[in-house]
């Protein structure tokens, strides 16, 4: 199981690396359902895809279901495509914010 979930994630990676949005969508979705549903980090790449792909919406929601945790948790100091989860999380948020109008 542990390795289907590494495999959805590099490709997930490697997707989101050349715009590939609807692959890494497809792809982070996997990992999610392969049991990384507690990732703030993979609902955050939903949601960056979900945006790209114009469903501002459905962005919107990926980011209100993202499990919540105290800023100090090791999970918001992880680095993830480059920069501090926590700073992704923010970054993507504001996109979609701007995006719907708020």
């Amino acid at each position: 199981k542990l390795q289907a979930v590494e495999m959805h994630l590099r490709k997930c990676t490697d997707a989101r690396k050349i715009c590939d949005w609807k692959s890494a969508l497809r792809e982070g979705d996997a990992a999610i359902s392969a049991g990384v549903d507690a990732s703030p980090q993979l609902h955050t790449c939903k949601a960056e895809a979900l945006l790209k792909l114009h469903q501002l919406e459905d962005a919107d929601l990926s980011l209100l279901n993202i499990p919540k945790f105290e800023p100090s948790t090791p999970c918001s100091q992880a680095k993830f495509f480059g920069m501090l989860s926590e700073a992704y999380l923010f970054f993507v948020r504001a996109q979609v914010e701007m995006a719907l109008g708020r």
